[in-house]
Formats: structure tokens, C-alpha cells, sequence
């Protein structure tokens, strides 16, 4: 019965990851500039500055993120408030007028990605 439950845990994280982490990441700049005829200079190379913003700024905080949440022990909590700040992040992308604010939508996104996959990764190698 266990075994059972954490396969089933294990396959709705790795569908959770695909969804939140791949899926938005990549798709939503690119997304956000196209269907949002009024971004002033929007382009393919925005687009690709925007990603490469997310890769980064998600980057370099998972780490500290990831050690403060291991001391306090707050996994679920930091999973939990992370994956939903990063559900509210498509809607910034329907508010954004100038590239600038673009940039910010997609750092507040890395940040709300790292929390949410510093516990992410935590519960999940728990569950293996």
C-alpha cells in the first residue's frame, strides 16, 4: 500500500514540474509578447532575454533558498507558497506596458520558482 501511494506521489510531482517549471518558463515570454500587442519594442530577443533572466535569477537563489528552507524545515510551506506565486505570474504578464516591467515579471517568476522547487526537491527525493 506504500509502495502504491508513492508512485502516485511521484507522478504528480513529475507532472506538477513539467506543468509549473518547464511549461511557464518557457513558454509564457514568448507567449506574453506576442498576444500582448502593446508591449513597446517586444521581440524574439526580448523573449530570449526574459528566459535567460528566469534561468539565471532562478538559479543563483535556489541555493541559498534551498538551504535557509533545509534549517527551518519548511518544505511543504515553501513548495506550496512558491508554486502559487508562480500560477499568479501569468497574470503580471497581462499588465505589463514596457520592457522593463517585462524583466521584473520574470524575475518575481524565478523567484517564486526557486521556492517552490527548493521543497519541491525535498518532498520529492523523499517520496523515491
Amino acid at each position: 500500500m506504500k509502495n502504491k501511494i508513492k508512485k502516485r506521489n511521484l507522478r504528480l510531482f513529475t507532472i506538477s514540474e513539467s506543468i509549473f517549471v518547464s511549461g511557464f518558463g518557457l513558454l509564457f515570454p514568448i507567449l506574453a509578447l506576442f498576444i500582448n500587442g502593446n508591449l513597446i519594442g517586444g521581440s524574439v530577443l526580448t523573449a530570449g532575454i526574459a528566459t535567460t533572466i528566469y534561468a539565471v535569477v532562478k538559479s543563483f537563489l535556489r541555493i541559498p533558498i534551498s538551504h535557509y528552507c533545509d534549517k527551518r524545515k519548511l518544505h511543504e510551506k515553501f513548495m506550496r507558497y512558491g508554486y502559487f506565486g508562480m500560477a499568479l505570474i501569468p497574470i503580471g504578464y497581462f499588465f505589463v506596458k514596457n520592457i522593463w516591467q517585462f524583466f521584473l515579471v520574470q524575475t518575481f517568476f524565478a523567484f517564486a520558482a526557486a521556492i517552490g522547487t527548493s521543497g519541491w526537491y525535498h518532498i520529492f527525493s523523499r517520496n523515491i
